[in-house]
């Protein structure tokens, strides 16, 4: 699965898990649980290039920036 795809899935599932457990989530419980998924994909992209090192594709090497930039937006508003 595209590594896009699968940033997309793990965000409509959690939205649709959210939905069905309780459905008056707060905008800012809402923005912590994506902050949160995106946290856990960029630990995981992460450990991804520790282990690849130089070798790392660059598609991951954008998307650790992209996911970093995109935290410390939601962290800041």
């Amino acid at each position: 699965m595209e590594r896009t795809n699968y940033y997309q899935h793990q965000t409509f599932l959690a939205r649709q898990s959210q939905n069905t457990k309780q459905l008056s989530k707060s905008p800012i419980e809402e923005a912590q649980e994506i902050v949160e998924l995106k946290k856990r994909r960029l630990h995981e992209l992460r450990k991804k290039e520790a282990t690849l090192g130089i070798s790392t594709d660059p598609s991951i090497l954008m998307e650790i920036e992209k996911l970093d930039a995109e935290i410390k937006n939601l962290e800041n508003q």
